[in-house]
C-alpha cells in the first residue's frame, strides 16, 4: 500500500487523555521513569534473536505486539492478535469522516491482550527527553524490546499526519535501531540489525503523535515482562463483541463499533466529502474492511470451526467484508464521480452496520 495512501489516523484520537503534571497516563496507567533506577549504559548495544515481522496490510500495531509475542516465545499467527486485541473486530467515528476507521481503540486492545499472551504490558512516560532516551536504553540493555508509537511523517519528512507503531531493539549514541512492521511482507527470525534511525525523529514523532491526540508535551513507551497467562477464551469473545456492536455518545459525536458506519453513512448522505477523501483517506479503510473481516472469518474457521455459532460469525464476517469490496467497486469505477459515491455508498454501509450488529450477537455467544 503507496505510504501516501497511509496518512491516517491508525490510533484512536481524543483517547489518550494525559495530566499536565509530569506527563503521566491516567487513561492507560503509565509508571514514572525513576533516575535513580537507571546505570550505567554501553554506547551502543543490539538485541540479539528477534524476530523481525511486518506486513504491508495496515496491522503495524498488532505486529509489532506479535514481535513482543515471538520474542515471550509465544507462536501465533497475527490474527490470533487481531482477534485477542479486537483490533479489527470494531470501529471508530467523530466529528467528521477523517477520523473514521473499522478497528477500536488499540491501546486498550494492547493491555486486554497481554495477560493472554503470558505478558504484562508497562507504559513508561516523561516529560523529560534526556530521561526517556535514557531509559529507552536501559531497557533495551537489561533486555527488553521497545514498542513505541509515533508520527511515521517525522522519517520521511511528509507533511501529513500518520501514527505508526515500531520495536525498538537496539541503539548507537544517537541512533536507535528498530523493526517497522509496515510497508512490505517479512517474518525472519534471528534476523539481526534493523533499520535505523535518529533519535531525535523518533523523539519528533512520539511528541508530535501526543500532541495531535490532545496530550501533554512528553514521551512514552511501552516494554513487556513475562507473566502469568490468561485463558479465560469466552471474556475476548465477549470483549469482541462489545467493540464489533460498539457505542453512541451523541454529545460529543462519538460513535464506535457498528455504530461508526451509520455515522459515516449520514455524513455522506449530508454533507460534501472533499476529493482528496474520496481518492486518499476512505479508501485505506475500505480496504481494510475488506482484508480484515475476511481474515477474521478465516482465523476463527482455521482456529475455532466453521459449524454453530462459529461459522455463522465466520459467514457474517466475509458478508461484511463482502459489502466493502462493493464499496471500493464503486470508487475504483471510472464512470463515476462524488456525486454517485453520494448515492451508492451510503446503503452500503447501512448495510455493513447491519451485518455488524448481527456478528456482535453471535460473537457473545462463543465460548
Amino acid at each position: 500500500m503507496k505510504k501516501s495512501k497511509m496518512a491516517v489516523l491508525w490510533l484512536l484520537p481524543g483517547l489518550l487523555v494525559f495530566s499536565c503534571r509530569n506527563f503521566q497516563n491516567q487513561v492507560y496507567d503509565s509508571t514514572p521513569i525513576i533516575r535513580e533506577q537507571i546505570g550505567s549504559l554501553p554506547e551502543t548495544f543490539q538485541m540479539e534473536g528477534l524476530t523481525w515481522i511486518a506486513s504491508e496490510k495496515a496491522y503495524c500495531i498488532p505486529t509489532s505486539l506479535q514481535m513482543i509475542g515471538e520474542w515471550a516465545c509465544v507462536h501465533e499467527p497475527i490474527e490470533y492478535y487481531n482477534w485477542l486485541m479486537a483490533f479489527s473486530y470494531g470501529g471508530f467515528h467523530k466529528d467528521q469522516f477523517s477520523t473514521f476507521m473499522p478497528i477500536s481503540d488499540p491501546m486498550r486492545g494492547i493491555i486486554f491482550a497481554s495477560p493472554y499472551l503470558g505478558l504484562k504490558r508497562i507504559l513508561y512516560a516523561s516529560a523529560d527527553q534526556e530521561l526517556f532516551v535514557k531509559a529507552v536504553k536501559n531497557a533495551l540493555y537489561t533486555g527488553y524490546p521497545v514498542m513505541i508509537m509515533y508520527d511515521y511523517n517525522c522519517l520521511t519528512d511528509d507533511t501529513f499526519f500518520f501514527p505508526h507503531a515500531a520495536v525498538l531493539t537496539g541503539y548507537t549514541e544517537d541512533s536507535f535501531i528498530y523493526y517497522e512492521p509496515g510497508f512490505h511482507e517479512e517474518f525472519t527470525p534471528d534476523a539481526g540489525m534493523g533499520r535505523m534511525a535518529p533519535i531525535s525523529s523518533f523523539l519528533t514523532g512520539i511528541k508530535t503523535l501526543q500532541r495531535n491526540f490532545g496530550a501533554s508535551e512528553g514521551y512514552s513507551f511501552m516494554i513487556f515482562e513475562k507473566a502469568e497467562k490468561k485463558t479465560d477464551t469466552a471474556a475476548v469473545w465477549k470483549r469482541n463483541s462489545e467493540m464489533t456492536k460498539g457505542i453512541n455518545i451523541p454529545f460529543i459525536g462519538l460513535t464506535t463499533g457498528a455504530k461508526s458506519c451509520l455515522a459515516l453513512e449520514k455524513e455522506i448522505r449530508t454533507t460534501d466529502i472533499p476529493e482528496w477523501g474520496w481518492k486518499n483517506l476512505l479508501p485505506v479503510w475500505f480496504r481494510y474492511g475488506v482484508y480484515s473481516r475476511r481474515d477474521n472469518a478465516d482465523f476463527i474457521e482455521a482456529q475455532f470451526s466453521s459449524k454453530g455459532h462459529y461459522g455463522k460469525a465466520a459467514s457474517l464476517l466475509r458478508q461484511s467484508s463482502e459489502k466493502y469490496g462493493e464499496i471500493m467497486a464503486v470508487l475504483e469505477n471510472p464512470e463515476y464521480n462524488t456525486a454517485d459515491y453520494k448515492v451508492l455508498i451510503p446503503g452500503l454501509l447501512k448495510k455493513i452496520a447491519r451485518i455488524e450488529t448481527d456478528l456482535s450477537i453471535e460473537l457473545n455467544k462463543l465460548k
